[in-house]
């Protein structure tokens, strides 16, 4: 993750790493996010602990490069 290239991936999983050790529930702050892809992983944490989503959807986020 530490490719340019990936910076959206990294934004977004670090945003869901906090969202998932807080047990938040709701989409507060994940707007100020820089990057769709980096909201988009952070959404999918916040529906994978209200039961909407799976770990593996959750986890399954390509790098690239």
């Amino acid at each position: 993750m530490d490719k340019p290239i990936n910076r959206a991936v990294h934004e977004g999983y670090t945003e869901a790493v906090n969202i998932l050790v807080e047990g938040r529930e709701n989409y507060d702050g994940i707007d100020k996010l820089r990057t769709q892809q980096g909201r988009a992983i952070a959404v999918l944490a916040v529906d994978y602990l209200l039961g909407e989503c799976s770990h593996k959807v959750l986890l399954g986020v390509p790098l690239k490069g």
